[in-house]
């Protein structure tokens, strides 16, 4: 068994057991009850919850056995339980420093002094008389103290909110650029994109993370690129490759079989159904990147097509995704500039040989129909003939 299968094999047993903190580990303060406190030594002794019916508690009645039939029966009085706490409070009280607490309210309202706290207040008035509030009084303020934790220090003053204004240079000094799909998150959360990469903070992955959905789509997109002319056998070698690659354990591919078939089967169809109706591939996977001049450092538009296919003075642009795609009317109102974007590379001839999108396509592999064809947004060629403003508009943000 290698150490990775074993980690995980030990992260799954242990995820049925129930681990609940221990308390009491610090090495200067325990909190004890009174029988493990009595066999303990220590330099101050603290008694908390000294009101009556927390120490001592009040005996609580059996729901059968009156005190009547327990004397009868030979059992012990409940109220034997007094003798036993007033045994551990003389013990503890004994030590050579203690600290008596209790509090004066309680949940239902004023609280009742434990009787044996009433009962030592009670014999040092009698014994001391004027003199007796000067010895019930601590030495050190302790009240005082916490009360002073909590106290009212006055109105607030709140700090100016934070408005830094640096100049453009220093606020993102190298690599200043995006992905076509970095856009379309600027677009929707342009925070993330300024925390990301502006104040440089990066979301950690999470600890014993399991394969999900990116995983699962890298492969697939892995795959398919050897699509063209491949058996359903060999797409099937392929799926399971790439996924091994991403991760995913071979004993996985047993419930995942009939998932990898499927999308062999269907990426073979796909790409016979487009051959059949006229369409070549031109590149796949094609990176391109568009520079935008600026005043400083140019700014860099960056972007990836996952198929770009001809037929005859068409073109397309395809992008597989295993997950949801954006709905046409997104892509309309310019929410998810991912095709558009694309389309606008090619159209400067970033993607390869300078040509005119004229078809989009989002293709979902595995989808009943191959896929969901997307006609370029009516706006894409105003876009390119706008080019150079929108390069202005751009480098200003």
């Amino acid at each position: 068994m290698s150490g990775n299968t074993y980690a995980r094999l030990l992260s799954h047993l242990m995820r049925g057991r129930v681990a609940r903190p221990r308390f009491g580990t610090e090495d200067r303060l325990q909190i004890l009850g009174p029988l493990e406190a009595r066999m303990l030594e220590a330099d101050t002794v603290i008694l908390g919850s000294l009101n009556e019916g927390v120490w001592p508690a009040h005996p609580t009645p059996h729901p059968v056995l009156s005190p009547g039939m327990r004397a009868a029966i030979g059992l012990s009085a409940p109220e034997r339980r007094f003798g036993l706490a007033a045994h551990d409070f003389e013990a503890l009280a004994a030590k050579p420093n203690v600290i008596m607490t209790r509090s004066m309210r309680g949940d239902d309202g004023p609280t009742v002094q434990s009787r044996w706290l009433w009962r030592l207040t009670t014999l040092v008035r009698g014994a001391l008389g004027d003199a007796a509030d000067e010895a019930l009084t601590p030495e050190k303020p302790w009240l005082e103290w916490a009360r002073a934790l909590d106290a009212n220090r006055g109105v607030p003053r709140p700090a100016r909110r934070p408005a830094p204004c640096p100049p453009l240079d220093k606020r993102w000094p190298k690599k200043r650029g995006l992905s076509v799909t970095q856009i379309s998150k600027w677009v929707r959360d342009p925070y993330s994109v300024y925390a990301q990469n502006i104040l440089g903070l990066y979301a950690f992955d999470p600890l014993d993370q399991t394969m999900g959905g990116r995983e699962f789509g890298l492969a697939v997109h892995a795959a398919l690129e050897n699509i063209d002319g491949a058996s359903t056998k060999l797409m099937e070698k392929l799926l399971k490759q790439e996924l091994s690659k991403a991760g995913y354990e071979t004993h996985s591919f047993a419930r995942m079989d009939v998932r990898i078939n499927a999308l062999a089967e269907w990426s073979v169809n796909w790409a016979k159904d487009r051959k059949d109706n006229g369409w070549t591939k031109v590149d796949i996977e094609k990176k391109g990147r568009l520079e935008f001049p600026t005043n400083g450092e140019a700014f860099i538009l960056t972007g990836i097509a996952d198929r770009i296919e001809r037929k005859g003075s068409d073109t397309a642009i395809i992008d597989f995704k295993t997950g949801a795609y954006p709905k046409y009317k997104e892509v309309q109102a310019g929410f998810d500039p991912q095709m558009p974007l694309l389309g606008i590379m090619l159209g400067y001839g970033e993607l390869g040989k300078k040509a005119e999108a004229t078809d989009y396509l989002y293709v979902k592999p595995g989808d009943k129909e191959y896929s969901l064809v997307k006609s370029p947004p009516a706006n894409t060629k105003r876009m390119l003939m706008n080019m150079p403003v929108m390069r202005s508009k751009l480098c200003r943000t």
